[in-house]
């Protein structure tokens, strides 16, 4: 496979790690990250930013499509059975309840971090 070139890894990277934290270093951290993303399809009234990028930002969209789409799979969550799906954005989806619990119903065995911290929230209540 080719080496391709990633040339925002290492600034995203960083921006990642900051997000893991707590508080406002994590705010800023995720502004900033999806401030690079926006500043690719920047659009102005008469002209594009700056750094406007179409083929990035269609790539890191389609990306993070295929990602979202790849998780509610793996949970039982798709397009003939979306009982408890309310939306799908490009980052993201919303459930009527915790997908560790859509995951229960279906007996799918999931270890992800989300549904071991939803499942160690309930232990405790």
């Amino acid at each position: 496979m080719k080496n391709l070139s990633k040339p925002l890894a290492e600034p995203v990277d960083k921006l990642l790690a900051y997000k893991q934290r707590t508080g406002l270093q994590s705010a800023l951290a995720k502004r900033m990250s999806v401030g690079i993303y926006g500043k690719l399809g920047e659009e102005r009234k008469d002209a594009f930013g700056p750094y406007f990028n179409p083929c990035w930002f269609s790539e890191i969209s389609t990306q993070v499509r295929l990602e979202v789409a790849e998780y509610l799979y793996q949970h039982g969550i798709g397009p003939r059975d979306s009982e408890h799906l309310i939306h799908i954005s490009v980052d993201g989806f919303l459930l009527d309840m915790p997908i560790s619990l859509v995951t229960e119903s279906k007996d799918i065995e999931c270890n992800c971090e989300l549904c071991k911290a939803e499942r160690k929230q309930r232990e405790r209540a």
